[in-house]
């Protein structure tokens, strides 16, 4: 098995502040083979110091919210999905859907780059207990925009203490604290 990740943010630069959704995407897994209840589907998220998870993870498969044999626990700044794959077998490679938020916060003004990461780990022999995992990977930016205020048409003259407002194509102002 395999997942993918991705986030709603079109263009990965983010905000303080901002929240963002995040899915993660997987498939309903054969466990023919494999003793009942013993097949092992674990998903495990952990957000970086610049977002906070906001503890709100809902697991769909097919389409429909699942509840039966899913197992939802907050680990630290993220959380682990347990599902018992026996409970889905009529619905064999149907699409797995983990979906949360995350929110921005000021840690991520002191890095260029929150990279969330994904980890699924999962059965890969009937004969033994042995796991194997993949991860997915999704990034997203904050920029430290430095600002130097110069007089006209001389660079090499900056503006001590010059006062000034920025603001983006949506009339929100910049904040620098």
């Amino acid at each position: 098995p395999v997942i993918e990740k991705e986030v709603d943010d079109e263009d990965a630069t983010v905000e303080v502040g901002q929240v963002l959704t995040y899915t993660i995407t997987g498939k309903v897994p054969s466990t023919k083979g494999y003793k009942a209840n013993t097949y092992k589907y674990i998903v495990t998220d952990t957000m970086t110091d610049g977002l906070t998870y906001n503890a709100d993870v809902t697991v769909t498969i097919d389409g429909a919210e699942a509840t039966n044999g899913v197992t939802k626990t907050t680990k630290g700044n993220g959380f682990e999905i347990s599902i018992n794959m026996d409970d889905y077998q009529d619905k064999i490679d149907a699409a797995v859907v983990i979906t949360y938020t995350a929110t921005v916060n000021d840690a991520a003004i002191q890095r260029n780059v929150e990279t969330n990461t994904a980890k699924l780990v999962y059965s890969n022999d009937p004969a033994s207990d042995s796991t194997g995992e993949g991860t997915t990977t999704v990034d997203v930016y904050s920029f430290n925009i430095v600002i130097d205020k110069y007089q006209k048409d001389s660079e090499a003259t900056k503006l001590e203490n010059a006062k000034f407002v920025l603001k983006n194509a949506d009339g929100k102002y910049y904040k620098y604290d």
